[in-house]
């Protein structure tokens, strides 16, 4: 797994370090010899932390001249480009990152809206084939109706007391006037009406769809029809290359930007039994945005100019610039290229894969896209724009709602100002530590019965320094439980970040285990059961434990000399149960119930660890 989480890391920090480190003075002058003792990497970190918070405000209270501040003004130009930095890194999102691709949401509605209810097709150049179903009405001398006529396996019709009529194969046209002709060959005086009642079932291979494989359709289904019953086209198919193959040959190419943007028909075109319908890989995609009616990713054909992808995107906006050219950002070896366009040359410059073209609009206050993304075992993941208020069940369901192996009660929800939170108190508390550790332990005041070496010290800082802050919330991913009661449906905010796992059918047994190990979940074990199957635990084994649920909830377990938990405690598929390490005494203090949950919960990061995967 590329990323691990730590959920629990500022619950054990708050309730067993905190107080002590507040308690902690910081020491501004660090004992030499103590200062001597350390490796030069921690002495190096300690006077980093130390100093580099007062370098600026030393130099600019200098009573010196010119030089000092210049020295103050060099350092905090090179803060500022270091921040710039952060920020650019942080903000720098691929266009194509935040578009949608032109087509999916076509393919997103409720497929009973496009597959069709078996009626008749009244187009008269329709196929008749093995299963279709006529009624013949003759009126005259014989006036009888008969309803639900099969053509047979053998392509006959059957028209009661007159015999049989050869019919599959030919258009429905055709078929009325070899009935009519049929009947008045055999009765006389008698007017013919035919109408086709009912529609065959046709099987069809639809390859490239979301879902590919073997369907069975109505004999009046279209390409639309068939491929949305596949789940739409593939994250890694072509709206623009859809082939229908029949006995091997390909009798059709199809374009589908030719129906959902200019509203071209492709309904004169029916699918028989046994064609395949071959979605062809994904050219390139160019994004758009800006001063245009539609803002998307689109696909683009080899040779395609800016002025074809302006004209798959319905135009330019009533907001469009007309003063201002338009600019490409075309990739290089060496970065990106801004390239500024006028409108007459549109139709001249061919676009290349990872091209984003933007379109000027007039300078004016827009409302802010507000985007999440999802992604997991949801029937459509992907990065959705959001609606102020709108909840995570009503974005579950724009997603098609849950696939079936998802595991909801693993689900994660990522949020930035709860990161931002979380990281703003971590570096306090790695500030705290090292000031506590400084203060209490370099001074060589304290009474440490097992008295702390440089290079634990070097670990200790190390190991905070790298804790990393992710902004996890606690939330509630069961629609059910939801809809009973919708105070559990957690409102989205901009940049959430949602994933839902597959379930996990393991356990896993993290820390001071004789033998650490990922173990088969079973409803009828124990917490203590897992234990022995991990061989126990060490003799430096903390007394405590951590068990933490799939969701992300974390309980903290004082064991007994009896037992490692005094109470019942629930197993989920997906529980991690965490075993922390003894690291000995300070000042009469159990170092493990002050420092050790550091280590344990800055190396943990787990709480997440059955629900993301990798990239």
């Amino acid at each position: 797994m590329s990323k691990i989480y730590n959920f629990c890391t500022t619950t054990f920090i708050t309730f067993l370090l905190l107080p002590t480190l507040i308690s902690a003075q910081t020491s501004s002058n660090l004992d030499e010899d103590f200062m001597k003792s350390l490796p030069e990497e921690l002495q190096q970190e300690l006077n980093t932390e130390n100093n580099e918070e007062n370098q600026v405000d030393k130099l600019l209270n200098s009573k010196t001249s010119s030089l000092k501040n210049k020295e103050a003004l060099k350092l905090l130009k090179q803060k500022l480009e270091e921040l710039d930095m952060r920020i650019n890194k942080s903000s720098d999102m691929n266009p194509q990152d935040s578009l949608e691709r032109f087509g999916d949401s076509f393919f997103s509605t409720i497929q009973s809206t496009f597959m069709p209810v078996n009626v008749p097709n009244l187009r008269e150049d329709y196929i008749l084939g093995i299963g279709d179903k006529l009624s013949i009405q003759m009126v005259g001398e014989r006036s009888e109706i008969s309803n639900g006529l099969t053509i047979e396996r053998d392509g006959s019709l059957s028209i009661p007391d007159l015999g049989k009529v050869f019919l599959a194969g030919t258009k429905l046209s055709e078929a009325k006037s070899i009935i009519n002709n049929y009947v008045q060959s055999k009765t006389i005086g008698n007017e013919v009406f035919v109408t086709l009642s009912e529609l065959r079932d046709i099987s069809v291979i639809i390859l490239g769809a979301e879902n590919p494989g073997v369907y069975t359709i109505s004999g009046g289904s279209n390409i639309l029809h068939a491929i949305n019953v596949a789940g739409g086209i593939s994250e890694s198919g072509s709206y623009r290359k859809v082939q229908i193959l029949r006995k091997g040959e390909l009798v059709q190419i199809i374009d589908l930007y030719e129906t959902l943007i200019f509203g071209k028909g492709i309904f004169d075109f029916d699918l028989r039994s046994g064609d395949t319908i071959l979605i062809e890989p994904l050219g390139f995609l160019v994004a758009l945005s800006g001063g245009v009616n539609k803002s998307a990713l689109f696909e683009m054909k080899s040779g395609e100019t800016i002025n074809d992808l302006i004209r798959f995107a319905g135009g330019f906006s009533q907001d469009h610039d007309k003063t201002q050219n338009i600019i490409l950002e075309r990739d290089t070896l060496n970065g990106s290229n801004i390239i500024p366009i006028t409108l007459g040359k549109t139709k001249n410059m061919s676009l290349l894969p990872r091209d984003s073209v933007i379109v000027p609009m007039f300078a004016k206050i827009l409302p802010t896209a507000l985007k999440v993304k999802l992604s997991g075992m949801v029937k459509r993941p992907g990065i959705y724009n959001i609606q102020e208020g709108e909840t995570l069940s009503g974005l579950i369901s724009r997603a098609g709602g849950y696939k079936e192996n998802a595991y909801p009660y693993g689900g994660v929800f990522f949020r930035k100002s709860a990161e931002e939170m979380s990281a703003k108190f971590n570096k306090r508390i790695y500030s705290d530590t090292i000031n506590f550790l400084v203060s209490n332990l370099g001074s060589g005041g304290g009474n440490s019965s097992q008295p702390l070496t440089g290079d634990f010290l070097k670990i200790l800082i190390e190991e905070s320094k790298a804790q990393d802050s992710i902004g996890r919330i606690v939330t509630e991913f069961d629609l059910n439980k939801i809809k009973a009661s919708p105070m559990l449906d957690t409102k989205l905010k901009d940049n959430d970040v949602i994933n839902v796992p597959a379930l996990s059918q393991q356990v896993y047994l993290f820390g001071d285990f004789n033998q650490p190990l990922i173990l088969p979940y079973n409803p009828e074990f124990t917490p203590e059961q897992y234990v022995s199957l991990a061989a126990g635990k060490k003799t430096s084994a903390t007394k405590h434990t951590v068990i933490i649920d799939p969701d992300g909830k974390s309980h903290y377990f004082a064991s007994s000399k009896f037992s490692l938990f005094n109470e019942n405690i629930d197993v989920y598929p997906g529980t991690i149960i965490y075993l922390p390490r003894e690291l000995g005494k300070v000042n009469g203090v159990q170092f493990a119930a002050a420092v050790a949950p550091i280590l344990s919960s800055l190396t943990l990061s787990l709480a997440s660890i059955n629900t993301i995967t990798d990239d």
